[in-house]
């Protein structure tokens, strides 16, 4: 879905059409993250081995968000726009023909059924609740949509929560929170998500419609944090495995606080990293 959604982004020949093949680009991008680690959980039954396939996905996955804005910016510069999609059906036609490859006869054991009343409480929820902060900026608070999309989520959230703790086979368990490393996991999981890829998103507006910058440029100045985040997920890999993944964590976090206050040198952003770094050494006696 995803390949062929890149490919009727590449070839679309008016904005509906892109708009309408970005959404289904989205919803495979959303099916490729759980699909793919159901995928190494089946290929490698073995803790260790699982690890070690899980690390290494986590590590491209990493460098290739980073390179992202680079390889964009060079694509767009030399071939244009189209290309930044069209470039994606090589990829996904080698990982589907890799994947077909893959002779296993194992069956996937304890088969769940789908959640369908979760996911769609789900959806509703986050939907609205992006909507009515994209909103906001332009219509503010007391704006009956803005009030509206509001009061839906919040109304979603609570009947996603409801579903969750009455069906047999929950979409998201959540007895899983109940377990302290879990839920400090998740925690710093999303504080982290939420910021580095808000971090891509801000700076790629920022160099081109603050300072000018074009596409190429712009992808020249994410070459930084490209060649950091790749060489962190190759170390921290084994320094994990030697040392434990506590301090690994502990550091990686340290250097993102230390990066958001050279960006933002004020007084209320020192404040609040102290605060945040206090919450991660709490967090980190959770075993």
């Amino acid at each position: 879905m995803f390949t062929l959604a890149s490919a009727l982004c590449g070839i679309a020949p008016i904005l509906g059409v892109l708009t309408a093949a970005r959404v289904l680009q989205g919803i495979g991008a959303a099916m490729l993250v759980p699909c793919s680690l159901t995928l190494l959980n089946h290929a490698y039954p073995d803790p260790g081995e699982r690890a070690g396939a899980i690390g290494v996905w986590a590590g491209c996955g990493g460098a290739a968000l980073a390179a992202g804005p680079l390889v964009g910016g060079v694509l767009i510069g030399w071939l244009g726009w189209r290309s930044i999609f069209l470039a994606n059906v090589p990829i996904g036609l080698i990982g589907l023909w890799m994947t077909w490859r893959i002779n296993d006869s194992r069956k996937a054991g304890n088969p769940r059924h789908l959640d369908l009343s979760g996911q769609l409480s789900a959806i509703l929820a986050l939907g609205t609740l992006v909507a009515a902060l994209i909103e906001e900026p332009s219509l503010g608070w007391r704006s009956p949509m803005v009030l509206t999309g509001a009061a839906i989520s919040i109304t979603a959230w609570i009947a996603f929560l409801t579903i969750e703790a009455r069906r047999a086979q929950p979409m998201l368990p959540l007895s899983f929170f109940r377990n302290g490393t879990f839920s400090g996991a998740a925690v710093v999981a999303m504080a982290t998500t939420l910021t580095f890829f808000g971090l891509i998103f801000v700076l790629s507006l920022y160099f081109q419609q603050v300072r000018g910058y074009s596409p190429l440029r712009t992808g020249l100045a994410f070459l930084p944090l490209t060649a950091v985040v790749t060489a962190g997920n190759m170390v921290s890999g084994r320094w994990a495995k030697a040392r434990g993944f506590r301090w690994p964590v502990l550091a990686g976090l340290g250097c993102s606080i230390i990066g958001f206050l050279g960006m933002l040198p004020s007084t209320l952003s020192f404040l609040a990293a102290l605060v945040w770094w206090f919450a991660v050494t709490r967090m980190s006696r959770i075993k």
